[in-house]
């Protein structure tokens, strides 16, 4: 089998005891969806804990909020609790269905903080 360089991390996967295939799978996805060089390119420095201009990457990048959240926790860009504002903000989006949230983002998309009750 072959080996990646470089496996992100990703614990809720780990804890799911995913196939390895799978999560290489995934690895190769959310590079080749997520280049690091689009990634540095779209999010600055002060704008990488910025939920709405990262929801706004990930419209950019016609990925979910979500799956840009997991990406850029698994290069170490940003935090566990930024990453689950990305996962809750696109729960809550997908869930609401607002109108032009994705793959459009507008200022609709999330109010931070974002809370469970949203």
């Amino acid at each position: 089998m072959l080996k990646p360089a470089r496996r992100e991390s990703n614990p809720v996967e780990d804890r799911m005891n995913a196939h390895p295939i799978e999560q290489l799978g995934n690895s190769v996805a959310a590079a080749l969806l997520m280049p690091v060089s689009s990634l540095d390119a779209l999010i600055g420095a002060q704008k990488v804990g910025d939920v709405h201009h990262l929801v706004e990457v990930a419209a950019e990048l016609r990925v979910s909020p979500e799956a840009l959240g997991w990406r850029l926790f698994g290069l170490e860009r940003i935090d566990a609790d930024t990453r689950a504002a990305l996962t809750l903000c696109w729960t809550r989006t997908t869930r609401l269905a607002l109108p032009g949230c994705f793959p459009a983002a507008s200022s609709r998309c999330c109010t931070w903080p974002l809370t469970e009750a949203d």
